[in-house]
C-alpha cells in the first residue's frame, strides 16, 4: 500500500521554470508542488522483493518479481490547486520463488489463471481509486479502495480474519498515509532539505513512526533530482487480541531518487531501495524476517495498450 500511495501522488512540479538552456543556478529557489497537466497518463512499476524467513532453526529464502502498469488520470486544477486524480490497474505480472524453483506465477493477460491467488489478483484488474491530491502532495477523500479489497477477499470465508484484512488494508490506511506532506511549505535551493514525520496505523503491526527526508540534489535540463530516505518503525503487541499474523517488530529502510520535469510536474522515474527486518507472530509461532528490495517506478503521457494475449 505504502508503493500504492507513493505511485500516485508521487508526481510534482515547481513554480519557477528551468529551460534546458538556462538552468537554475544554485541559489535560484523552487517552489515543489504538484502541478500535473490534466490528461492521462501510463505508470510502470518495476519491483524485486528478496526475503528470509528464520522459523524453527530453519531458513526460507524467497524471491518475488512483479512489474505492474496503471493509468493515471488528472483532473484540472481547483482554485486552491488541488485536483482529483484516478488510479486504474491495468495489468500485472508476478513470479515467486523459492530456492530456485518457481512456486507461484501470474499474468492477468491469463484468462485462463484459476488459482486463488490469481482471482485474488484478477479483483484489482480494472478496479479505479480516486482521491483528491492537494499542491503539497497530501491525499483525501479516497474513494474505490475498499470496494477493491472486497472483490479481492470474495472467496475468503467470513471470519475475525477476513474482518481484520478489511481494517488493515482499507481505504483509511490511504488517508492516513496520505495526510504526510510531501513538498515543503516554502521555497527550496539546491542543497535544502525538509522533513515529514508522522505516526500511522499500518496493516498487522499497529502504530508506526514514519520519518522522511528529502533533498534537492540537482536542477538541470529543466529537471529537478530529488533524493528521499525514510526510516519506519514499529513495535506490535504481545495481547491476545493480536490478530492470527502480527508483526510484533519492525525496523524499515527506504533510500531513493526521483527526477521531476519541473515545466510539466512530470515524475519522469524513480527508484528506491529498501532493507527490513521483522518479528513475525503466526499460527502460535515466533518468526524472524529480513527483506531487501527495489522498486522502479517510469511515468509518461499517453492511453494505455493492453498485450496482444489480453485483448
Amino acid at each position: 500500500m505504502l508503493v500504492l500511495l507513493a505511485s500516485v501522488v508521487g508526481g510534482c512540479g515547481a513554480g519557477i521554470v528551468a529551460s534546458p538552456d538556462d538552468p537554475l543556478s544554485p541559489q535560484t529557489p523552487i517552489d515543489l508542488r504538484i502541478n500535473y497537466d490534466p490528461g492521462t497518463y501510463v505508470m510502470v512499476q518495476n519491483m524485486t522483493m528478496n526475503m528470509s524467513m528464520n522459523m524453527g532453526g530453519q531458513s526460507v529464502k524467497t524471491k518475488t518479481t512483479m512489474v505492474m502498469t496503471a493509468e493515471l488520470v488528472v483532473g484540472k486544477a481547483d482554485n486552491a490547486g488541488s485536483r482529483e486524480m484516478t488510479f486504474t490497474f491495468r495489468h500485472m505480472k508476478t513470479e515467486t520463488s523459492q530456492g530456485g524453483q518457481t512456486v507461484m506465477t501470474f499474468d492477468s493477460s491469463n484468462k485462463k489463471a484459476q488459482d486463488p491467488m490469481s482471482q485474488m489478483y484478477n479483483a484489482m484488474i480494472g478496479r479505479t481509486i480516486t482521491m483528491t491530491v492537494d499542491p503539497r502532495g497530501t491525499s483525501s477523500n479516497v474513494r474505490g479502495f475498499d470496494e477493491m479489497m472486497d472483490a479481492m477477499l470474495k472467496d475468503v470465508p467470513e471470519g475475525p480474519e477476513k474482518a481484520n484484512l478489511r481494517k488493515s488494508f482499507g481505504s483509511q490506511l490511504l488517508e492516513g498515509l496520505g495526510q504526510m506532506q510531501t513538498f515543503p511549505d516554502k521555497p527550496v535551493s539546491r542543497g535544502d532539505t525538509w522533513e515529514e514525520a508522522k505516526d500511522v496505523s499500518l496493516p498487522m503491526m499497529g502504530e508506526a513512526q514514519i520519518k522522511q527526508v528529502f533533498t534537492l540534489k540537482d536542477v538541470k535540463g529543466g529537471v529537478a533530482t530529488i533524493g528521499i530516505s525514510a526510516e519506519i518503525k514499529a513495535q506490535g503487541g504481545e495481547g491476545d487480541d493480536d490478530p492470527p499474523a502480527s508483526i510484533r517488530e519492525m525496523s524499515m529502510t527506504l533510500d531513493g531518487t526521483m527526477f521531476v520535469e519541473i515545466a510539466t510536474g512530470l515524475a519522469r522515474s524513480g527508484t528506491m531501495t529498501q532493507q527490513a527486518s521483522f518479528v513475525v507472530f503466526a499460527n502460535g509461532m515466533e518468526m524472524e524476517m529480513t527483506m531487501d528490495g527495489e522498486h522502479n517506478i517510469t511515468i509518461t503521457k499517453g492511453t494505455y495498450t493492453a498485450p496482444k494475449a489480453a485483448k
